[in-house]
């Protein structure tokens, strides 16, 4: 009798830990690999800098924006956080660094990005946003 309740209670852990992972699979942000088209938009202040468009095989925004760097389609400049990746300058011909004392500070939204959307306030850091084809992203340095 003692047996048949420890097998019964295994096997109600096991359908448990089941389906909670089958939830977190489904629920989690899904990363789309192959060609995506993406674009990208820089605004200082209000003012927009510039777009880019691209096509990419990354899976990250942060990777996106490396690629872009190297490929020297932008100015990037970035440092690693306890948040992910914190982004402190961007720019197309020229690199717009934050400015502290003018509390101006690098951001970024989108309004079509399962990931930022997921969220309910807005986009996490760079290195935890999976891409998909058509996404588009606005980076803007606002005063805080």
């Amino acid at each position: 009798m003692k047996k048949n309740a420890i097998i019964k209670v295994l096997v109600a852990l096991v359908v448990c830990a089941a389906a909670i992972f089958g939830i977190k699979t489904i629920t989690a942000p899904k990363v789309v690999e192959g060609s995506k088209e993406i674009t990208i938009t820089l605004e200082n202040q209000g003012e927009k800098i510039g777009t880019v468009t691209t096509r990419t095989d990354a899976e990250l925004l942060s990777e996106l924006l490396i690629e872009l760097q190297t490929k020297k389609e932008i100015q990037f400049q970035y440092s690693d956080s306890a948040y992910g990746m914190y982004i402190t300058g961007l720019g197309i011909q020229e690199l717009v660094e934050e400015d502290a004392e003018k509390q101006l500070y690098w951001t970024y939204t989108s309004d079509n990005n399962k990931a930022c959307l997921a969220t309910g306030y807005g986009c996490d850091a760079a290195s935890a946003v999976a891409i998909e084809d058509g996404d588009a992203f606005v980076f803007s340095l606002s005063k805080f």
